[in-house]
């Protein structure tokens, strides 16, 4: 069994350096749960968001509110918290297990929004799709849920804490059964969906730079037609483009750690600031849900001008 007393490798201020580290992230966390309420709001409520694309950000919009929730809960908790190793193990197993089934059920949809799209662009007059659109999407999104579920519940019996560091969380044993897994978990929650999405998405790109409209049209028709088609899928791309590379160190870390048989605490035993990096890069995927507003934001013009109105019907509200 791969476990050890982690006093034999670092410096007893390390704890110290670790709720640092992880303290960072509560304002994060904060500032991402008030940006997902509101965006939720928005695109409940405004009829401009009831397109599918829109619906389908929602189910995500809804993924990372209870991201969000959990993860302000479980980081104030290491950080101020005096927790010992049945309760860091506890809340090790529980939040992450609700993290990433939250972070697969927001790539799953992002693959999703990249399907309905190569259909709508590509194959309009798809009998299938157009027979039974809503009823593929219903499924679909069950699916999903049903998928992320079932592939983070693992983590709930080979994540755990140690018990001379009981706020962090790792696999304590990394044996072949949990090798397998990572690379399953990894293979589920990121390689099929960017796999999806990139050849939606390139193949939407390829149809739409040859494509041109029937009858007669003038240049600037054209030319605006063009621009127009290829704004809202460039949204799309930006989106998934930034959620698709912030999330890549975390999981070519998994998948080295799951290739060589050895935890993040192992990957780094003589460098603690290899080990605390391990650790930001943990939490900068756990905090997707803060990156994801702010990413639509900028990218879609009716999000950014439907956010800015919520602001300040708020403070109006408030004063």
């Amino acid at each position: 069994m791969n476990t050890f007393n982690l006093t034999n490798l670092f410096p007893p201020n390390i704890r110290q350096i670790y709720r640092y580290v992880v303290g960072i992230f509560i304002p994060t966390h904060a500032t991402g749960l008030i940006l997902n309420i509101l965006l939720l709001k928005l695109l409940s409520t405004n009829k401009i968001f009831q397109k599918t694309t829109y619906r389908l950000i929602r189910m995500s919009v809804i993924s990372d509110t209870i991201s969000a929730s959990t993860a302000l809960i479980m980081f104030i908790m290491i950080t101020f918290g005096n927790l010992d190793f049945v309760a860091g193990s506890n809340l090790c197993r529980i939040g992450l297990t609700i993290l990433l089934t939250s972070y697969a059920v927001s790539m799953m949809n992002l693959a999703l929004i990249a399907v309905d799209r190569y259909f709508v662009i590509i194959r309009p007059f798809s009998p299938f799709y157009r027979n039974h659109k809503r009823r593929f999407l219903i499924t679909t999104e069950i699916l999903i849920w049903l998928v992320s579920i079932s592939a983070a519940s693992p983590m709930s019996l080979y994540m755990s804490s140690y018990p001379d560091f009981p706020t962090t969380c790792d696999f304590p044993v990394m044996g072949v059964n949990e090798s397998v897994y990572l690379l399953h978990w990894s293979f589920i929650s990121y390689a099929i969906p960017t796999a999806t999405i990139a050849m939606s998405y390139a193949k939407v790109a390829i149809y739409q730079k040859n494509y041109v409209r029937p009858g007669i049209r003038t240049s600037e028709q054209l030319h605006e037609d063009f621009t127009k088609r290829r704004k809202f899928i460039k949204v799309l791309i930006y989106i998934t483009s930034c959620y698709i590379l912030l999330s890549l160190p975390y999981f070519v870390c998994s998948i080295i750690a799951s290739i060589i048989q050895k935890s993040v605490v192992y990957l780094s035993p003589d460098n603690v600031n290899l080990f605390i990096a391990g650790y930001f890069i943990s939490g900068l995927v756990l905090s997707i849900h803060f990156l994801n507003p702010l990413i639509y934001v900028t990218f879609d013009k009716q999000i950014r001008a439907g956010i800015i109105s919520e602001v300040k019907n708020l403070f109006h509200s408030s004063m």
